[in-house]
């Protein structure tokens, strides 16, 4: 009779190891906001790849990641307020419609830097991809960060 009981703990045991395998490979929290092969992340040289980015998402620097800056953007805390950066290095902040102000950008590092109005601001670049963009003001906490969406024409 005891040896009945060990064969139905080792059962309920092996049925609970399976089905909480089960359970993680199906219900495992991974959010997929654009295809993973076209995007970029970048990180501050602080940071380290293992815990800050996934295996699949590419670190690179400088010119390989300005083609994603490229084009325009709507803030997605404002959606009358468009960034347009271009590829001749010039970029146009646009409210509404109008032209608000002009002036230049540059990447160096990680960081983009914008020159408008005889103002420099420095943002440190968190997401560039195909779809979106998030900026976070440098140094850190003088500002919030800045989430865009392209617009395509």
């Amino acid at each position: 009779m005891e040896n009945k009981n060990y064969y139905w703990i080792i059962l309920v045991l092996l049925v609970l190891v399976v089905g909480g395998f089960w359970y993680y490979q199906t219900y495992q929290v991974n959010p997929k906001s654009e295809d993973e092969s076209s995007e970029v992340k970048i990180i501050d040289s602080s940071d380290t790849i293992s815990n800050n980015v996934s295996t699949s998402t590419v670190q690179i620097y400088g010119e390989e990641y300005e083609k994603f800056l490229i084009g325009t953007w709507q803030n997605s805390a404002n959606i009358l307020d468009m960034t347009v950066i271009k590829q001749d290095g010039t970029i146009e902040n646009i409210y509404d419609g109008d032209l608000v102000s002009s002036g230049t950008w540059k990447t160096e590092g990680y960081h983009l830097k914008i020159t408008t109005n005889g103002q420099d601001k420095t943002y440190t670049v968190l997401f560039a991809g195909n779809e979106r963009l998030q900026l976070a003001p440098s140094p850190a906490g003088t500002g919030n960060n800045l989430n865009f969406t392209r617009v395509i024409k």
